[in-house]
């Protein structure tokens, strides 16, 4: 006779309320037990096609490790010990008997309720299946999202411990009512399969004081919601419209996020702060056609205290059209801009565009640009790796559009190190625009005088034939005769610090020869007269007597402090000679005392110290 059978599938619950769990299904044979087949001893052959159990040749289901109840589909503690080591669970601070081999539910009756006395924070057990997972601040450390959960969890807290990532499988746990993962450290998206499960039955979500970034999508769960506390973590976009259908008023926290404005007013979200987004600037407000949608031309959008960083968002040309748009720093926003037609548009952002709405979505700021064929007048084209634009005219630069290069304005000269930065000319009025000197000038910035001319106080003047012959024979003798003066009267010990005291008067006075101020003729000549004493050697007119060009003039000042030095040693020299031959004393006695008078008239100090002052006149000019 062939056997005959029938299978029976069977769904139970704990009670009318409770949760559902997985049925299984039987087999009654309705002949004799000696004609069945041994291949179908075991219902559901015990699952050993999934690594579960074995069938054995009397009809007995063998469950592995980790698996119990009908053929082998409880599959709780493979689950939970499969989370133990994939979350370090030998760092745990507590982990009784997770690795002890024991069933982490009590074997009661398949429809009883028990606390488990077995595993550490397995805390209830519905039909010998786990329902409860709380192991808060237990140094939990999984450095994945993939750890696994046993099908039927309840609830779920693993607060305060580093998790990483978000769960993803918790999305799968259809009688989840209480998630609390809070404090975790984790970062990145929440999986968009956990807000897709229209199955979850979440009534209490915390995922606070986490780093969760992305947007926080609406939900069929959401409305159910009790409490929803998401504060302190990285979410952007906008608020989800589910929220205002959550029965509990004030059961939603978004503290502390990158939500977008305007706040939401319903009554069921706490007071929170929101992100203005505004656009400040865009660059460049010209940009000539471009060519084809293949090579676009680019507009940045400057200076921006925004930029979403994991939601989408694009740029809208005129507010209607979207082009592509990236970030290209952490201020700067890039759009690609295809051919359009020329004259103004106006560009803005559009964030998230699939989750605005009418309830939350406010139109964001737009800018001004124009698109051009050619460059209009008081800009220059630039070609870079980005496009070719028209940008502004620089300060100092005079621009004449189309293609044509910046020139230097009246005023300014070009840069020689970079051709789009302009700087001041030392006497503008030398500067005529484009580069270009006035007959008294040469030279980068005009600085020097043209061959003719002499540097008088920064103004380039007119050779005058042998005007400076007498000067200059008189600066000579001065030289000379100044310092064998100076020596005798120090020798003398006839009052040197008056003299010292008048010639830094002298000094003072020759100080005002180098600013603008319009003197009398009279006291003009005597200012310039007098600024000798600041070894000023505009007045001799070396330039124009004996043809010394900037360089050589700068030298002779330097050197006049070792000159005259030289001449103080020499008469020192000769009168110590002299004396060692008169009076029979040592030589050497007599050099140590002159050099003594030399010393203490500090005439030597003070013609060093102007020859320093002479090198900064002739730097800045």
């Amino acid at each position: 006779m062939i056997p005959t059978y029938q299978i029976i599938k069977v769904r139970f619950t704990t009670d009318s309320a409770g949760p559902q769990f997985d049925g299984f299904s039987a087999r009654w044979w309705t002949s004799e037990a000696e004609n069945r087949s041994s291949s179908s001893a075991c219902p559901n052959n015990c699952y050993s096609d999934f690594g579960r159990g074995a069938c054995s040749e009397d009809g007995i289901c063998a469950c592995l490790s980790g698996y119990s109840g009908v053929d082998c589909h409880n599959d709780d503690q493979w689950k939970l010990q499969t989370f133990f080591s994939m979350c370090n669970g030998s760092s745990w601070i507590s982990s009784q008997n997770w690795l002890s081999g024991s069933q982490p539910c009590n074997q009661t009756a398949a429809n009883a309720r028990n606390i488990s006395l077995n595993w550490v924070g397995v805390g209830g057990c519905v039909a010998q299946r786990v329902t409860t997972l709380a192991l808060p601040a237990n140094n939990v450390c999984c450095s994945s999202g993939n750890a696994t959960f046993p099908s039927y969890l309840r609830s779920i807290d693993l607060s305060d411990n580093h998790l990483s990532k978000f769960p993803k499988f918790v999305s799968n746990l259809p009688q989840l009512t209480a998630l609390e993962l809070g404090g975790n450290g984790m970062s990145g998206p929440v999986p968009a399969s956990f807000f897709s499960n229209s199955e979850l039955g979440l009534i209490s979500l915390n995922l606070s004081c986490n780093n969760l970034s992305g947007r926080f999508d609406s939900s069929p769960w959401i409305p159910g919601l009790l409490s929803l506390d998401l504060h302190q973590n990285s979410f952007e976009g906008w608020v989800p419209d589910s929220l205002g259908s959550m029965a509990v008023p004030g059961s939603v926290y978004l503290q502390n996020n990158s939500f977008l404005c305007p706040a939401t007013n319903y009554a069921s979200v706490n007071n929170y702060s929101c992100v203005n987004f505004s656009l400040d600037s865009v660059s460049p407000s010209h940009i000539l056609m471009p060519i084809s949608a293949v090579v676009p031309s680019k507009l940045f959008l400057l200076d921006l205290s925004y930029i979403p960083q994991s939601i989408p968002f694009t740029c809208l040309i005129d507010g209607l059209t979207p082009v592509p748009a990236s970030i290209y720093n952490s201020t700067t926003i890039m759009c690609s801009i295809p051919p359009i037609s020329p004259g103004a548009h106006s560009i803005s952002i559009s964030i998230d565009p699939s989750r605005e709405s009418s309830v939350n979505f406010v139109p964001l700021s737009s800018l001004s640009f124009i698109v051009t064929t050619s460059c209009p007048p008081g800009s220059h084209l630039i070609q870079d790796a980005f496009s070719d634009h028209c940008a502004t005219c620089p300060a100092g630069a005079a621009c004449r559009g189309g293609t044509a290069v910046p020139e230097s304005a009246p005023g300014y000269f070009e840069s020689p190190q970079n051709a789009l930065v302009f700087l001041d000319c030392f006497n503008t009025a030398y500067c005529l625009g484009n580069n270009t000197c006035s007959a008294e000038a040469m030279g980068e910035r005009c600085a020097f005088c043209a061959d003719g001319f002499v540097n008088v106080n920064g103004n380039c003047v007119v050779c005058q034939p042998g005007q400076s012959l007498g000067v200059a024979i008189g600066f000579v003798i001065a030289g000379l005769g100044l310092p064998v003066w100076w020596i005798w009267r120090a020798w003398m010990g006839d009052g040197n610090a008056a003299y010292g005291i008048l010639i830094m008067y002298f000094q003072i006075i020759g100080l005002f020869d180098k600013y603008p101020i319009n003197w009398d003729s009279m006291l003009g000549d005597i200012v310039k007269a007098v600024s000798i004493a600041i070894l000023n050697t505009d007045y001799i007119n070396l330039q124009c007597a004996y043809g010394l060009g900037f360089y050589e003039r700068m030298f002779f000042v330097w050197t006049i402090p070792f000159m005259i030095g030289a001449i103080f040693k020499l008469v020192v020299l000769l009168k110590s000679m002299w004396l060692s031959r008169c009076t029979g004393f040592s030589f050497t006695k007599h050099m140590a005392e002159w050099d003594h008078y030399a010393s203490k008239s500090m005439f030597l100090k003070m013609l060093f110290d102007e020859s320093a002052f002479q090198f900064k006149d002739f730097a800045a000019f």
